[in-house]
């Protein structure tokens, strides 16, 4: 008996420092949505005009100001829309970062920390006007703070942003809303590693052009509805139109063809009518003048989705 008690002591005292570090593990706060998209722009001129005629002009400080650098757009739903405008001989990324909103930065500086995530170093967005006047009073002064960015493993920039709750995406908004975006992706293993196991993203909903193959991947957020679309199948050399088909947003709806009947309405040129997707929603795209696709669709599905079942909750009022 005594030796049996000895074994049993030290097998104890083997395992009990990986129990005390897995009891030490950062909990992963919460990721709510996607808070703010910046895109790739060469021009702002032609970005402000565009986006001011498919938006119906949102609200937000004075983003439509004659200014060199347009402001933030900020959307129905309280997510904002922000350019970077890349050097000349530098080609677009279309999306060039999402941020997300989470309920405590300190806390996901730390679980980043502990699952050995680096955590990008330089400049935070100042997605704020100039002009003190125009500036958003909710906006607290210590905002820049409050974000943190990384890369995941194929190199697409993402943040994390404690949002002020004055400012909270809301998405159950009937209005235009953010609700996914897409990513040009090679290695799935990889970038699930790191949005599923580490991030808690769970699978929403996936399916392709051909049976048995996938061309799509959808990874909702773990506490809202928003999601990366994993953009599969991709050529290495694709072109710029390409890309911007695969890295593209796309803006949730309550009815596509209201949605159609406003963009004629505001002279926007058309090249497409509204399908059906796969995935059972309706949708209609549009294209920037960097040839970044932006993509009406509609909350809830109109028909059974090809593939597979919805796996998560769907976006849009309940």
């Amino acid at each position: 008996m005594k030796g049996r008690a000895s074994y049993f002591a030290t097998f104890l005292a083997l395992i009990f420092p990986f129990c005390a570090r897995a009891n030490d593990e950062s909990p992963r706060p919460k990721i709510l949505g996607i808070a703010l998209v910046r895109l790739s722009v060469a021009d702002p001129n032609a970005y402000r005009q565009f986006y001011s005629t498919i938006l119906d002009e949102p609200e937000y400080g004075c983003h439509w100001c004659e200014t060199e650098h347009p402001g933030p757009i900020r959307l129905p739903s309280g997510q904002i829309l922000t350019i970077d405008v890349p050097k000349p001989d530098q080609p677009s990324q279309h999306v060039a970062s999402v941020v997300f909103a989470i309920d405590d930065a300190d806390a996901m500086r730390k679980y980043l920390k502990d699952k050995n995530i680096k955590i990008d170093e330089g400049p935070k967005p100042d997605f704020r006007t100039k002009d003190p006047v125009q500036r958003p009073s909710k906006v607290p002064a210590n905002y820049q703070s409050r974000f943190i960015y990384v890369t995941d493993p194929e190199g697409h920039h993402i943040g994390f942003w404690q949002v002020p709750q004055t400012l909270w995406p809301n998405p159950h908004t009937a209005e235009l809303r953010i609700i996914h975006y897409g990513i040009v992706v090679k290695d799935v293993v990889a970038e699930d590693h790191f949005y599923k196991d580490i991030l808690g993203f769970q699978l929403y909903w996936h399916g392709g052009r051909s049976e048995g193959k996938d061309d799509w991947v959808a990874m909702q957020v773990p506490d809202g509805t928003d999601w990366v679309e994993y953009m599969l199948n991709i050529p290495i050399d694709a072109d710029q139109r390409t890309l911007g088909v695969a890295s593209h947003i796309a803006l949730g709806v309550a009815d596509i063809n209201d949605v159609q009947e406003r963009l004629i309405k505001n002279n926007v040129r058309l090249t497409e009518e509204p399908t059906l997707g796969l995935d059972g929603k309706w949708q209609l795209n549009v294209y920037d003048p960097d040839k970044t696709r932006i993509e009406f669709m509609e909350f809830k599905p109109k028909a059974k989705p090809c593939c597979s079942e919805f796996r998560g909750p769907q976006p849009g009022p309940e």
